[in-house]
């Protein structure tokens, strides 16, 4: 679980930062370096399916579905912050290809926090039960 909520988390940023600090000056680069921040926020294993795979993924979108419904805000099936990060992550692209590069994190950080927050208090309780 470490590897899921901490070092992805912070994998992802490092690219996000990395595709801010290219925008005005490469935005080829500023792309890859967006896109390789979203993979590490949603993996691989979710598909192309909107919401992703039933079955949960190894990241911060995984672990963000495996929480919705212990704090309920799965109102839709799916994870509400994990839509939020899709169209954050949307624009973001947009927002480079189209080079008005301002603060792209600004709208995705407070996002991408909500999956370690809920998990870091989920296993907390969890492990506060007596066995």
């Amino acid at each position: 679980r470490a590897s899921q909520s901490m070092v992805m988390y912070m994998h992802a940023l490092q690219e996000l930062y990395n595709a801010q600090k290219l925008c005005s000056s490469d935005e080829s680069g500023a792309l890859a370096a967006w896109d390789r921040g979203a993979s590490s926020l949603i993996g691989s294993i979710e598909g192309a399916d909107v919401g992703g795979s039933q079955k949960g993924g190894r990241f911060l979108f995984g672990l963000a579905k495996e929480m919705c419904g212990d704090f309920q805000v799965c109102p839709t099936g799916s994870a509400e912050v994990n839509e939020d990060m899709i169209d954050a992550l949307t624009a973001g692209k947009n927002r480079i290809s189209s080079g008005t590069c301002g603060d792209l994190l600004a709208p995705l950080e407070p996002l991408i926090k909500v999956p370690n927050v809920q998990g870091t208090l989920h296993f907390a309780a969890l492990n506060a039960m007596p066995s």
